[in-house]
């Protein structure tokens, strides 16, 4: 049926466990968008090691004007 899709699917490519290749276009579309979301979102340990950095003192990152900035200790949210 046109619309519809296999949300275990596209569940078990996200995990891994099967390719792209194996979906629809309707769930390729789906598997895209949960991706670029899935991705956009920090990992486990990501915002300790990122908050350990920037606590030290190490961290660099730019400023509004595209400058090269020594970050502070606070998160940048």
């Amino acid at each position: 049926m046109p619309g519809t899709f296999d949300d275990a699917n596209i569940a078990a490519v996200l995990a891994g466990e099967h390719e792209t290749t194996c979906l629809t276009e309707l769930e390729k579309a789906v598997w895209s968008k949960r991706f670029l979301e899935k991705m956009s979102e920090p990992g486990p340990g990501e915002e300790a090691f990122f908050a350990e950095l920037r606590k030290s003192g190490n961290a660099f990152d730019l400023d509004v004007l595209g400058e090269i900035v020594c970050t502070d200790a606070q998160p940048h949210r």
